[in-house]
């Protein structure tokens, strides 16, 4: 109750209490049916925001991930955490997974995916990131996490991994085709590092000119 509207029914509280004279049934039928009217208009314009409030604390006890948290352009909202994984890896690491280098030399032309070259994205661990944001601490402090988050949003990102052994494996499969082709062999050692700088740049296919011994 706002304080301006508190002290309105406290000074006819006290007028009531302290006065001397006889107070007709109807004025204390007009004073009883003001009171009810604060209350009323007090619970009418109050009413949305206390359900509001009820609502999102419902929704702090459940197992989705809050509203608004990404896993960068991938909306991952009101998911379970199975869900979220689902989802990421299918809308997040798959497309990012099958871009590919084209191996040129002369004549001779390879593609090979990210994947194939030993890239990999821990999804689930960035699943059980977002899934903690906002659970930790007092409820009314979780609330506020919360509702700002919706607001603007929260973004994570997903790191690249690459398994260096099995890029050599491939790179070593690659030489093989090579060699058979043209009798020539790739220095892998010094391909190595140029691909992994070009994966972790990564926003596009590549044409990646082959190094040879």
């Amino acid at each position: 109750m706002k304080i301006r509207e508190f002290i309105k029914i406290e000074k006819i509280k006290s007028a009531l209490k302290t006065s001397d004279k006889f107070v007709p049934l109807a004025s204390l039928g007009i004073v009883v049916l003001l009171c009810t009217s604060i209350y009323g208009l007090y619970y009418a314009t109050n009413i949305k925001e206390i359900s509001a409030i009820d609502n999102a604390y419902e929704v702090l006890d459940s197992n989705l991930i809050y509203d608004g948290i990404f896993i960068e352009e991938v909306n991952i909202s009101g998911l379970t955490k199975e869900q979220a994984v689902l989802r990421g890896e299918n809308s997040y690491a798959k497309p990012r997974l099958e871009r590919k280098f084209t191996f040129t030399s002369g004549k001779f032309s390879k593609d090979l995916t990210y994947e194939q070259l030993g890239g990999s994205y821990n999804i689930k661990q960035t699943v059980d990131e977002a899934y903690k944001i906002g659970r930790s601490g007092s409820k009314a402090s979780r609330l506020e996490i919360t509702s700002a988050i919706s607001n603007k949003k929260q973004y994570l990102v997903s790191n690249l991994s690459i398994d260096k052994n099995k890029m050599k494996s491939t790179l070593k499969e690659l030489s093989n085709q090579l060699k058979e082709e043209t009798g020539k062999e790739i220095d892998i050692n010094l391909m190595v590092p140029s691909i992994e700088n070009s994966m972790l740049i990564g926003d596009k296919d590549i044409v990646f000119d082959i190094s040879i011994k």
